[in-house]
């Protein structure tokens, strides 16, 4: 996950940026409860932009439409809270970097996938079983996992 982080590349660049993050963010919390409501986040979203367009020397400010998207979204990482927290951020730049790790997979995945289409019915609905196992047959998942990893 490290090759997406200014946090262990260049942790001086980090604290930089998260020190203007905050700045950002206690400029936008018009109310201060430590929570951004969407028109708070508008602001935040503005000001974040405005920041990185110091610092970088452009920046890329969504439209409306999709930062009331992203509000939506992070809004959705703590159940029962309405607004925004630093630590949906937090939440949301890990999952982020999950979701651009995985991309990397995606053509490996497509031939993998491919690869299964040309076995026998049967053959498929066996690996599909081992995949969705996890929950379904713990016993069955944990023995297909030794396997893969006595392979190693």
């Amino acid at each position: 996950m490290e090759a997406f982080s200014a946090e262990t590349k260049n942790p001086a660049l980090w604290d930089e940026l998260m020190a203007e993050f905050a700045t950002c963010w206690k400029a936008s919390d018009a109310n201060a409860d430590g929570l951004l409501n969407s028109e708070e986040f508008k602001v935040f979203m503005t000001k974040n932009n405005e920041s990185m367009q110091k610092r970088f020397g452009e920046s890329t400010m969504p439209g409306a439409e999709e930062v009331a998207r992203w509000y939506d979204a992070y809004n959705t990482l703590t159940t029962g809270v309405d607004g925004v927290s630093q630590e949906d951020f937090k939440a949301a730049d890990q999952m982020l970097k999950r979701i651009f790790t995985s991309l990397a997979f995606k053509p490996l995945l497509a031939t993998a996938m491919d690869r299964m289409s040309k076995c026998k019915p049967e053959t498929q609905a066996k690996m599909m079983e081992f995949f969705d196992s996890e929950e379904k047959n713990p016993a069955l998942f944990a023995e297909g996992m030794k396997e893969f990893f006595s392979c190693w």
